[in-house]
């Protein structure tokens, strides 16, 4: 049961993004490539007011996270039906993931400052794991009748959304609420464009279970970014500044692997 989940997983995620043939792979290479770039140490960025999503505020408490709960999942469904040990092992690695790209992306929060760091390693990471839930939730819902009422089921949908929403906030958009795009420019918000079109590429209500709150605050972003496209403006003098040092010292950081091949 374990292999066909996983076959079913990749393909589906394969089709919806068109990257790697193995989106298992995928998504673990780009958390290496993520970790190796240089760090600093941030604030650790929630979620935490799911009714107030399009104006939410990022809290910096761990213990309200519900990436960082592991092994509380057992007890929840304790007055009702739980999924079956399968479902549920993929549920808690599909969040365990999650959490391994959220703190790769804050330990990696300045390189992720040049677009194309934050496209390569930043959004595709996240386009990866929001594929593997529109798998799982495909499957499942279809085996079975009361897969939107586990607690592990909305739990994980508020993990995925949650992740989406800090891809919209980190990076060139670091220090802006999700959906503001007047100082990144035309380029990030065109990046962001084609990132959030994936995410909605169907009913997210059915697809993803988010719920209506949440789709239409991701609408609202893509909304918004689209606006920043047709504007074709340029990053203002702090973001273009900051984006242009990242560049800079992504391309000596490859400059000096290429050379350290060369010299082998």
């Amino acid at each position: 049961m374990a292999d066909t989940t996983k076959d079913r997983t990749t393909a589906t995620a394969t089709t919806a993004i068109g990257q790697s043939v193995d989106c298992e792979e995928r998504i673990t290479d780009a958390d290496i490539e993520i970790i190796i770039l240089p760090t600093e140490s941030l604030a650790l960025y929630e979620s935490t007011i799911e009714e107030n999503l399009s104006e939410q505020s990022l809290d910096t408490d761990p213990a309200t996270n519900c990436l960082l709960n592991e092994g509380v999942d057992d007890k929840r469904n304790d007055e009702g039906s739980s999924p079956n040990k399968a479902m549920a092992k993929e549920l808690k690695h599909l969040q365990k993931r999650i959490r391994n790209i959220r703190e790769s992306i804050q330990l990696s929060e300045a390189s992720l400052s040049d677009p194309t760091n934050w496209n390569n390693n930043g959004l595709n990471a996240v386009s990866n794991c929001v594929n593997e839930w529109r798998s799982i939730v495909s499957f499942h819902s279809s085996e079975d009748d009361a897969f939107d009422s586990y607690e592990l089921t909305r739990e994980t949908a508020l993990c995925v959304y949650q992740l989406v929403q800090m891809a919209m906030q980190t990076g060139p958009l670091k220090g802006s609420n999700a959906g503001y795009f007047k100082r990144c420019g035309s380029v990030v918000a065109r990046m962001a464009v084609t990132f959030l079109h994936s995410i909605l590429s169907g009913d997210a209500t059915t697809q993803l279970k988010f719920s209506k709150k949440q789709v239409e605050a991701i609408s609202n972003w893509l909304s918004n970014a689209e606006k920043a496209v047709a504007a074709n403006k340029p990053p203002s003098k702090s973001s273009a500044k900051l984006q242009q040092q990242q560049a800079a010292a992504s391309s000596r950081k490859a400059s000096k692997q290429s050379s350290k091949k060369k010299a082998k």
